[in-house]
């Protein structure tokens, strides 16, 4: 089960909602943009994140060290993180 918190857990608060599923036991949560995914990360969730939306160059550098999974929508961001990762 992924807990889908992207744009503000739709007005609800997306760091207070997945606090308190991340303490009932929820392991995935899943977001649009790495912005949403670090601000997470910075409020304590632990557990795994998905972004789910687009990824851009900028956003890259930020995937290892908050531990992100990300989706791949098409050949061309496969080979953009392809060759990123290859540095």
């Amino acid at each position: 089960m992924i807990a889908v918190v992207k744009a503000n857990a739709y007005g609800h608060g997306s760091a207070k909602v997945a606090q308190t599923l991340q303490n009932l036991g929820v392991h995935y949560f899943g977001v649009s943009l790495i912005e949403e995914g670090i601000a997470l990360r910075d409020n304590g969730i632990t557990k795994n994140i998905i972004i789910m939306g687009g990824l851009y160059p900028q956003s890259l550098p930020y995937i290892t060290p908050y531990r992100f999974i990300v989706t791949i929508d098409s050949p061309d961001t496969a080979i953009m993180v392809n060759e990123y990762f290859k540095k």
